[in-house]
């Protein structure tokens, strides 16, 4: 039986050390979700819905998404970048078109990637369309913006016993600006939202919305989104 040199032996163990550190090193790519769950409460039928996800890499090395894929044709994905180094992220866009559903409704998207531990994960968001709290209303449900109005107004009714605070949620990537100067809607009386189109937008068809989000006491939350469609020329 041959024997190695000593020599030959080390810088073998020496050049497999360097390249086991090498892969070490290099690392694997970890998918994070900022919420898998959105829900946008009561909504009108007959509308297209927005929401952005923000997915990130929390691992030590690159992330590749390989894969979105919604459980119904009623929505439409798009996101910004598929190859993520460690420590970013990129938003997942997705346009729901609420026309042939009622009620309780609950939609999924599966995100594939090339995460080691947990290469698909579900995304999940639900709405109640067409069904509406009896104290709580919005009027009118929804906005259309041709190129001429500059803003216009939402009015949220509160014709229960309660003085209600609210808050207000609108995606990042906002086609609009919203106003309001209160957080509290009186028992039996209303506030006004102001609502204008962003003067930046290019021209096309644009879908975005906003949720009032009614705290009712108790953690008892109530959800009302208001879709807005704007056209420019």
């Amino acid at each position: 039986m041959l024997k190695m040199p000593k020599t030959m032996s080390t810088l073998l163990l020496v050049m497999l050390t360097m390249t086991t550190t090498g892969i070490a090193s290099k690392g694997s790519g970890t998918i994070s979700v900022d919420k898998r769950i959105h829900d946008f409460g009561s909504v009108p039928i007959d509308y297209r819905l927005v929401h952005v996800y923000t997915i990130a890499n929390t691992g030590t090395g690159d992330l590749i998404i390989t894969g979105i894929i919604p459980n119904c044709d009623c929505t439409i994905t798009s996101i910004g970048d598929t190859v993520l180094a460690p420590n970013e992220s990129t938003e997942l866009r997705m346009l729901f078109y609420t026309k042939d559903y009622y009620g309780q409704t609950r939609k999924t998207i599966m995100v594939t990637s090339t995460d080691p531990v947990h290469p698909t994960i579900e995304l999940e968001y639900r709405a109640n369309i067409g069904i509406f709290h009896r104290f709580y209303t919005a009027e009118p449900k929804s906005l259309f913006f041709l190129p001429s109005p500059k803003h216009k107004t939402v009015t949220i009714s509160n014709s229960s016993d309660k003085n209600l605070p609210f808050t207000l949620e609108v995606s990042r990537d906002s086609i609009f600006t919203i106003a309001c100067e209160s957080t509290e809607i009186k028992a039996g009386k209303s506030v006004e939202l102001d609502i204008a189109p962003r003067e930046d937008l290019p021209k096309g068809t644009h879908y975005g919305n906003f949720t009032v989000i009614i705290d009712e006491g108790d953690k008892v939350f109530y959800r009302l989104t208001v879709p807005i469609k704007i056209v420019r020329y």
